[in-house]
């Protein structure tokens, strides 16, 4: 097995690369445990750690080791797939100096790492992938996979950088182990085992069925591959890279692009410290960690949920995201200048409450094209009867069995020394009509009337 090679890229400054170094020369200072390839540096003071060249196995993964949870990311890798590597990074100024480029929106270094496997210039039909991702006490223990086609598989002429990003939970106090488990593709039945093709064509291994056979191909190298024509064929055009839906998506302060969607920024709370959430959020259990606080985990860090259990008042609206969670005051909007006209029923107002210049019609006059019968008058469209007087200095009495009571239009108040205060006659209904009468109940009559 040739000699690992371990690379330790801190904060690039200008002028300074970093420093290539073998196992031998590290041995004193830097430790190895066995074919794994484990970098051991001081725990969490580098932001990168790399393993380039070829790993060991491993025969099987310790007892007590836990398995974590991670999502696989794509992201411009440069060149940096071209040699056979495996690498944490810890920071994102660690992921801008090890590809040359800030992080994508998806990965929050706050809380996450990440993985980068780069199997090196291969047959592009090869398949790089991290199989899975353990923990055993201080070691991060990453097994990685590289699946090239088997006997009874499509010879690809043309090279690629098979590799693989994944995201996971931070791990703090753990440094990287990485070992390989890889395998060959099973193509099913050789269909092409008896079949002679003439000169010039091809075998196809998924049909049985000569077809013509691929021309050289460019030595050229493509990060995605090159363009494959009608037939299968690798030309000499590259695939362009994958396209970024977050791109041109700009997300509002507290959210971030994910899948080209802005979602809001998780918050964390819970943990060994008891951190509470903002406002009246509540803290619920991380589902992409594996601290499980019904399995022992009671130390476990949550994210925040805000679901709105509170009224505001009318000067003021419920923020949801899980950073605020609380009724905010709503700020009035900004407006600029109006023009100097007068209007005389106020000016038309804009989406955001602001006047603009134009006015606002005269108000629409419900009762113009209502006629109300004698005793009776418009109001609102509607015709009601007239009021009628009663009280006052005179004590004038109301018509019939009509009551005399306040009149809530003025501003004189008979329980408040207005004596003599100007009162409406009320009318309801108390007594019986003979059969040759009925109740008239308008304010003006208030008695039985004859038919």
């Amino acid at each position: 097995m040739s000699p690992l090679q371990i690379r330790s890229v801190p904060h690039r400054k200008a002028g300074r690369w970093p420093i290539l170094a073998t196992v031998g020369a590290l041995a004193s200072t830097l430790p190895v445990l066995g074919c794994g390839g484990e970098v051991q540096p001081p725990l969490d003071t580098q932001d990168v750690q790399q393993v380039t060249g070829n790993v060991g196995t491993m025969a099987a993964p310790p007892g007590a080791a836990t398995t974590i949870a991670f999502q696989t990311f794509e992201d411009d890798i440069g060149t940096r797939g071209s040699t056979e590597t495996r690498t944490l990074i810890r920071s994102a100024r660690g992921y801008q100096d090890f590809f040359g480029h800030a992080p994508p929106p998806a990965v929050d270094f706050s809380h996450e790492w990440v993985m980068f496997y780069g199997a090196g210039l291969k047959p592009i039909a090869d398949d790089a992938s991290f199989l899975s991702l353990l923990r055993s006490g201080r070691s991060l223990i990453a097994i990685t996979q590289l699946i090239a086609p088997g006997a009874g598989c499509v010879s690809v002429q043309a090279v690629g950088t098979p590799h693989a990003l994944i995201k996971f939970p931070a791990q703090a106090g753990t440094t990287a182990q990485f070992f390989r488990q890889d395998g060959t593709r099973d193509c099913g039945p050789q269909l092409c085992a008896a079949v002679q093709c003439p000169a010039g064509s091809d075998c196809d291994p998924a049909t049985g069925k000569c077809h013509a056979a691929c021309p050289p191909v460019c030595e050229i190298f493509c990060d995605n591959g090159n363009v494959l024509d009608a037939n299968g064929c690798a030309t000499c055009k590259c695939n362009p890279p994958p396209t970024d839906p977050c791109a041109t998506v700009k997300c509002a302060a507290g959210t971030h692009c994910d899948s080209g969607k802005c979602l809001a920024d998780g918050v964390t709370c819970g943990g060994i410290a008891g951190k509470p959430c903002p406002g009246v959020g509540k803290c619920v259990d991380n589902p992409n960690d594996s601290c499980d606080p019904q399995t022992g985990g009671a130390d476990c860090g949550g994210i925040c949920t805000c679901v709105q259990n509170v009224a505001c008042t009318a000067d003021s609206k419920f923020d949801s995201s899980p950073s605020v969670c609380a009724c905010v005051p709503i700020k009035p909007p900004v407006c600029g200048p109006v023009c100097q006209i007068y209007c005389e029923y106020g000016n038309v107002l804009d989406a955001n409450g602001c006047p603009t210049c134009k006015c606002n019609p005269a108000p629409i006059d419900l009762c113009a094209t209502v006629k109300c019968a004698a005793g009776t008058h418009c109001d609102t469209g509607k015709c009601v009867a007239d009021s009628v007087s009663c009280g006052g200095f005179a004590g004038k009495a109301c018509p019939g069995i009509g009551k005399c009571v306040d009149d809530p239009k003025d501003s004189c108040d008979p329980k408040a020394g207005g004596a003599d205060c100007i009162g409406i006659c009320s009318c309801v209904q108390n007594v019986l009509c003979t059969a040759d009468s009925r109740f008239d109940g308008s304010p003006s009559v208030c008695a039985c009337v004859h038919l």
